[in-house]
């Protein structure tokens, strides 16, 4: 049994909470509770808030309800001389804990993680915990899949490189008079690089995103005490910084989940992150079937289909019936006139017209080079 609460609800309607719980434990009386959110009350405001203040009726309620219920705030089960505040206003001269998760005491809290981690976006730092159900046999397999960050192509690097492709496999194509298999390698060797200079850049970005949230999470270690003004200045520009990298991450999702809509100052950047995450899981193959038996093991399926593509496209080639073939008589051709319009390079006038008319935000493909 799991819920969220914000804010003000949990005070205003603790009698409602309390039926709520109550009438789904009388139906699942084994249950275990998890309730996480911004419950706007401190447990004990002497340590959790800043500067100190007198006890409250509502943290006494607070207390009730999870006695009455048996749980537990895991973070101070886990940390009780800490502390360490998930709010605070932006100079840091009023700070609380007043978000937490409560959860069944019959759980082993040496089975649970909890961390407190820097936010985007808001106020409130965020609590991640991971639960230890059970031991699993093996890794479970994580899907992965590549889409060009179009944002790379305006890095000098990358037109450096990809003009020295097109210098190469042009001049190779005109010595074999091979073109379209060049353009096909001269498309591998983009990917490969796009691929691996894509990979690095990534993990630039991640590393500098650690760098800030380390910063920020040593700002907060501190005593309100030992918090120097330089100290508060250097916490609103790292936490500025990392709202930037958040918010650039959010558009590279937006993009990639294909909604055509995202409003200016839209914070609601996981709804995007869910969305891409989902059009991964629906674009792969989970389970296939292979001589007659289902399989859902990743290696089986990646295999099996790599082998079948590859005994698709290669070459069966068979000189007598080509030379058969086209030793028929009256084999339909087309005119002199046709096929030096078919042999002719394309103009910039067609290529114009079919960039003109792809659709935003998407990849060139069929459309434009009809090679692929």
């Amino acid at each position: 049994l799991k819920s969220g609460l914000s804010c003000s609800p949990f005070i205003n309607n603790m009698l409602l909470l309390h039926t709520f719980y109550l009438s789904w434990l009388s139906k699942y009386p084994d249950s275990i509770i998890l309730i996480g959110g911004d419950f706007n009350i401190a447990l004990d405001n002497t340590i959790d808030r800043w500067p100190p203040k007198q006890q409250t009726s509502f943290s006494a309620n607070l207390k009730n309800f999870m006695e009455k219920f048996n749980v537990v705030d895991i973070w101070r089960e886990k940390f009780p001389d800490d502390k360490i505040f998930k709010w605070s206003n932006k100079i840091g001269s009023r700070q609380s804990r007043i978000d937490f998760w409560l959860i069944s005491k019959c759980i082993n809290k040496d089975n649970i993680a909890v961390n407190i981690l820097a936010t985007t976006l808001t106020d409130h730092r965020a609590i991640r915990i991971s639960i230890q159900i059970y031991t699993p046999d093996n890794t479970p397999y994580k899907c992965a899949y590549w889409k060009l960050n179009n944002s790379l192509l305006k890095h000098e690097v990358v037109k450096t490189h990809i003009n020295k492709l097109i210098i190469f496999y042009w001049n190779k194509a005109n010595k074999e008079g091979s073109f379209c298999n060049n353009w096909e390698l001269f498309k591998f060797e983009i990917g490969k690089f796009l691929r691996h200079y894509g990979s690095q850049i990534s993990k630039l970005k991640k590393a500098e995103e650690e760098k800030v949230i380390s910063k920020i999470t040593s700002y907060y270690l501190k005593c309100p005490e030992e918090v120097s003004e330089e100290d508060t200045l250097s916490l609103i520009d790292n936490q500025n910084k990392l709202d930037a990298l958040h918010k650039h991450k959010a558009e590279g999702a937006f993009i990639r989940s294909r909604k055509r809509w995202l409003e200016e100052g839209e914070q609601n950047s996981a709804y995007f992150f869910r969305l891409e995450k989902y059009r991964s899981k629906i674009n792969s193959i989970w389970q296939l079937n292979i001589n007659d038996i289902i399989s859902n093991n990743p290696k089986e399926i990646a295999t099996f289909c790599a082998k079948f593509y590859s005994n698709l496209y290669s070459s069966k080639y068979n000189k007598e019936i080509s030379v058969s073939f086209l030793n028929i008589k009256n084999l339909q051709t087309i005119d002199v006139e046709d096929k030096n319009y078919c042999d002719s390079p394309f103009t910039v006038e067609e290529i114009s017209k079919c960039i003109n008319a792809l659709k935003a935000n998407k990849s060139p493909g069929t459309v434009l080079t009809g090679l692929t």
